[in-house]
């Protein structure tokens, strides 16, 4: 028996009323503008359809719920399938029934959400990654840097070849010797390596050691522009941008060990970061590299230009042989950084005299790297 002034057209359904957790049948109805929710005892109430929203009930053999936005919420569960057509029908002229936003949500919704997410990822990227990073980098003891240094080394002498002939190595001890303090006085604890290779290239790696190819020699038309290479691979050494740059591009997990003091998680992670001749470093790095080099540079009797010189000298030697760029693909040199070099050559001020400038023995590394190559034993182990 349908209660008391129930509508003609009524379907059985569950309320709740926001205040506790159980439902209470009701019979709903349909009247212009609302419809009705007639309990068995109790009075009707009205829901205009303005304040009620669709959660769920387009899909077949799913039952309608409806949600009233009120304080508390109430929900209308019916599972009649005809009613929800019904709902519609009853809607005023021009009138929709407004599906809840967490159930269909609008494209606006989805592409506001979107965006978040990629706000998120970016400043997750952009700014916690390197944090972390460079945290983790301080927690690594320089021995496990040197370690992992030497591994890596020996890695590259294997791939490609140690130079050992003294006529080619000669300039390149003359300006670690310059440059380096310590060296000079102990050439055993040198750190640089020239490698068999064309590309014309130059990187450090993690220790301190600094890596030229055979390349990069034939490219560099002054010992003053190998010396600014040396200085500039000095000051990512300097600087430890080698093991900063290897940890932002490792995971997550890695950089969280390290930071928790356990270093030896780089055995499971910074081998395998990349190619350290394809390592790319941030513009704050190079620009820090570069006033490094500036300044020692100026410091050694030789201006500061001669970074710019040797850039250039890349570029040709790369144009040349038209393979990679190498040392250009992984230290760009746009504009605004050659415009750099080019103010600071004008602004510092050169002083002392630069030890490394012996035409004998430049003459004698260029007609060497002329020279068919001899292959020789090279030793593996870092200078």
């Amino acid at each position: 028996m349908e209660p008391e002034g129930a509508p003609a057209e009524c379907w059985p359904a569950r309320h709740f009323d926001g205040r506790t957790a159980e439902s209470r049948p009701v019979t709903v109805g349909l009247e212009p503008g609302v419809i009705t929710l007639t309990p068995a005892l109790g009075d009707t109430a009205r829901w205009t359809f303005g304040e009620f929203v669709l959660i769920r009930g387009d899909r077949a053999g799913e039952p309608v719920q409806l949600e009233r936005r009120s304080q508390p919420v109430e929900v209308l569960i019916v599972d009649s399938p005809d009613f929800l057509p019904h709902l519609r029908r009853a809607l005023p002229r021009n009138g929709r029934l407004k599906p809840h936003s967490l159930a269909t949500p609008s494209l606006h919704v989805l592409l506001a959400v979107a965006l978040a997410g990629a706000a998120l990822l970016f400043a997750l990227w952009k700014f916690a990654i390197p944090a972390f990073a460079d945290l983790a980098a301080e927690r690594v003891p320089p021995e496990w840097e040197d370690h992992y240094g030497q591994a890596m080394l020996e890695d590259l002498v294997q791939e490609h070849g140690r130079v050992s002939d003294p006529a080619v190595l000669r300039p390149c001890s003359r300006i670690e010797a310059a440059l380096v303090p310590g060296v000079a006085a102990n050439p055993a604890s040198g750190r640089y390596v020239v490698l068999r290779s064309e590309l014309p290239n130059a990187f450090a790696i993690p220790g301190g050691h600094i890596v030229l190819t055979t390349g990069l020699l034939r490219a560099m038309r002054t010992p003053d522009e190998l010396a600014a290479v040396f200085a500039h691979e000095s000051g990512h050494a300097k600087r430890r941008h080698v093991i900063r740059s290897i940890l932002r591009l490792t995971s997550l997990q890695l950089l969280l060990s390290l930071v928790a003091g356990d270093p030896s998680a780089l055995s499971s992670g910074l081998r395998t970061a990349g190619e350290l001749g394809g390592l790319s470093y941030s513009r704050q790095y190079e620009r820090q590299a570069d006033d490094e080099a500036m300044v020692l540079l100026a410091s050694h009797g030789t201006s500061p230009a001669a970074l710019g010189d040797a850039l250039d000298s890349i570029r040709r030697a790369a144009g040349v042989t038209g393979g990679s760029l190498g040392f250009l693909s992984t230290h760009p040199a746009p504009a605004e950084r050659l415009e750099r070099i080019r103010a600071a050559s004008a602004r510092l001020v050169v002083t002392g005299r630069a030890g490394w400038r012996d035409p004998q023995a430049w003459d004698a590394m260029k007609q060497a790297l002329a020279a068919p190559r001899q292959d020789q034993p090279d030793d593996a182990r870092p200078r």
